[in-house]
């Protein structure tokens, strides 16, 4: 199954050291090939992430459209760096499936007693065909598959 990172800060400090954090909480537990956008000042190198191509100014929406091809209809795994956390991804797998859902959405807890978005989720191949410029994943294409009863949100 493919994992996808996408960031806001494609330059950020010691961005491989949280990138391999994320990754070993995957490779534990299966086999996923990994993908990240880089710009080509970025310099990062790995044999264990395909590096996608990025520019100053690309946005979430513009790595998630690209998305949408490399997935090619498949179900995968979209980690959003910012706010991600290491994850069980057997276990948000195994809901998915219980579920049947189109999305999968990670929550986490904090601090405080409260749950904040663990910036992981799973979406199915169907889900993704819809992301284009007018129907954002976020505004768009979540709220529908809500909508649809096929939102599913995972405490850990």
């Amino acid at each position: 199954m493919k994992v996808f990172f996408i960031t806001t800060s494609f330059n950020k400090k010691n961005r491989e050291v949280e990138l391999c954090r994320i990754i070993n909480s995957f490779s534990r537990r299966g086999n996923f090939e990994f993908y990240a956008f880089a710009t080509k000042d970025e310099g990062m190198e790995s044999d264990i992430l395909q590096l996608l191509p990025a520019h100053y100014g690309d946005t979430v929406d513009d790595c998630l459209f690209y998305i949408r091809y490399i997935a090619d209809g498949e179900r995968c795994f979209i980690v959003f760096e910012d706010n991600a956390i290491p994850i069980d991804p057997v276990r948000i797998i195994s809901s998915h499936h219980k579920s049947q859902s189109g999305i999968t959405i990670v929550y986490a807890p904090t601090a405080d007693g409260g749950w904040k978005n663990g910036g992981v989720m799973l979406v199915e191949g169907d889900y993704l065909e819809l992301i284009s410029q007018d129907t954002p994943l976020e505004k768009s294409v979540i709220p529908r598959s809500a909508e649809e009863g096929e939102l599913n949100v995972i405490y850990l």
